[in-house]
């Protein structure tokens, strides 16, 4: 065997309830025009990010859908501050288009510490975020390429809680890592 691709939310490969929903819009657009169709599809897109902020648990959070997880990506680092630190933590295995990305924007990536098999070290990455300094962490949460499930929950809860950025904390003042989730698959911490 050559190898297994996993598919999942990342790849961008849309259920066929979503490829019905598309398909229904643009039929809608086609009849009132794309302006009136947009407006009268917003309560689905802000129930859509309701339901992405109660999944996160983060109620104040800005949701934004994109086409996929390269896209998500892009458009956060596009967005990121021009003054702002280009240090991103990442786990080794890291996507190859991940890592272009981030470099094509200026970011030097750090490798977050790992077990054996490749899986996220939630303790490891406890004393790695209180030692290193870095102004993102991004978590491919299911590697297509592998199929290892990392543990999100600890890693978003360590993120969370704002560890890693006492150094950052003296200089800007109080504040934890904002997050950022996409494609059901990736998750970002910003300092």
């Amino acid at each position: 065997m050559l190898g297994v691709h996993l598919d999942s939310a990342a790849c961008s490969r849309q259920s066929v309830e979503t490829l019905r929903a598309v398909a229904q819009h643009a039929e809608h657009e086609a009849q009132i025009g794309g302006y009136v169709a947009q407006e009268a599809a917003t309560p689905v897109l802000e129930a859509g990010r309701a339901a992405v902020r109660q999944l996160t648990g983060m109620p104040e959070a800005h949701v934004q859908f994109t086409t996929g997880a390269a896209d998500a990506l892009r458009t956060l680092l596009q967005a990121w501050p021009a003054d702002a630190g280009r240090v991103i933590a990442c786990l080794p295995g890291e996507f190859g288009p991940n890592l272009m990305i981030m470099n094509h924007f200026g970011f030097t990536p750090v490798w977050l510490p790992v077990d054996g098999d490749g899986r996220a070290d939630a303790d490891g990455i406890e004393v790695f975020l209180r030692h290193e300094k870095i102004d993102l962490l991004h978590l491919t949460v299911v590697g297509s390429h592998r199929g290892t499930v990392q543990p999100a929950a600890e890693v978003v809860a360590l993120a969370r809680a704002g560890r890693g950025a006492r150094r950052r904390r003296r200089r800007t003042g109080p504040g934890a890592y904002r997050l950022h989730v996409w494609g059901g698959c990736h998750v970002c911490a910003v300092a």
